[in-house]
């Protein structure tokens, strides 16, 4: 895949097979003023069958889940995980379960697409809908959380839902590729690399509701609105690099960020395009940002150029 291609999927659009995942059902007269507790959306404003993404924070703001919340009804929701898996979103869910009447349910696995792009067939607005395809039903989750607007598509055959993309003659992508077109977008998708950072040091503003009520990390993202900004943001970063020197960072599970001698940040999953050209997402020190200052992987490795992504 080159940079040229990532740039084209805004336009052309794309999909990728997520494969069968299980969703959380947060069910009884509770299940909405327990969400409206624990997350950083206000979901008591959702209509029924409205869709819309929402996080779980610590009490120091980090992210532990991305979710997509659908509004099914009185005492009823679905959460998709958007970064991380069903089995972490259920646990940190129970933690913070007290005395709330309301059972956290795994839904069936159902095969899953997500598609990106201006030409989804249906109309694409907040609702969750079923549409028939041939002689099945097929659900359709609206998601918006990065640049290409988008929707989950499930059904128990995955094919159901391939010949319907397919029909649109949009790129088929493997899970990999998925990832670099998410991250070069500036959609930190890797759920070990985003569990690391405060939610607003990794651009995700569009995940709180200000003025909502209390949350766990809420006084600490307050504090940060009230008296600036974030001390780190995230940036892409790009450069070019041999391949024993990609080979010697990709073995890093965490990638230090240098400018001379001092450690300014790290770097997530890096992802290789054409003629040992590699991009990847990573978070360093607002005024290293902002001077667009090189940073150096490791501290003996290649020197790459950063890139805001606002």
């Amino acid at each position: 895949m080159t940079e040229n291609d990532l740039k084209k999927f805004k336009s052309t659009g794309l999909a990728c097979y997520r494969g069968s995942f299980s969703s959380i059902m947060v069910e009884g007269p509770d299940a909405w003023d327990f969400l409206n507790r624990i997350t950083t959306r206000k979901f008591s404003d959702a209509n029924v069958n409205e869709s819309f993404s929402g996080a779980l924070l610590s009490g120091k703001s980090e992210v532990h889940n991305l979710f997509q919340c659908w509004n099914r009804g009185p005492g009823l929701a679905e959460l998709f995980p958007l970064v991380g898996s069903y089995e972490t979103l259920l646990q940190e869910l129970d933690k913070v379960h007290f005395t709330e009447k309301l059972e956290l349910k795994v839904h069936d696995q159902l095969s899953w697409i997500e598609l990106r792009s201006d030409k989804i067939p249906f109309a694409i607005t907040n609702k969750v809908v079923e549409e028939n395809i041939g002689d099945k039903r097929i659900l359709i989750v609206p998601i918006d959380n990065w640049g290409i607007p988008g929707a989950l598509m499930g059904a128990s055959e995955a094919e159901d839902i391939l010949s319907v993309v397919r029909a649109q003659a949009l790129r088929i992508l493997d899970f990999e590729e998925f990832h670099a077109v998410q991250e070069y977008y500036g959609f930190p998708a890797q759920s070990d690399f985003v569990t690391r950072f405060q939610i607003l040091e990794m651009g995700l503003d569009r995940y709180i509701d200000r003025g909502k009520g209390c949350y766990p990390g809420q006084e600490v993202v307050e504090k940060i609105y009230t008296y600036g900004k974030p001390a780190k943001k995230l940036v892409r970063l790009t450069l070019k690099a041999s391949e024993d020197e990609i080979k010697r960072i990709s073995s890093d599970k965490a990638i230090g960020l240098f400018v001379d001698n001092d450690l300014v940040g790290s770097m997530g999953q890096i992802h290789c395009l054409e003629e040992g050209e590699i991009f990847g997402l990573g978070v360093v020190q607002r005024a290293v940002a902002e001077k667009g200052l090189g940073v150096r992987l490791g501290e003996r490795g290649p020197v790459g150029k950063i890139h805001s992504l606002t």
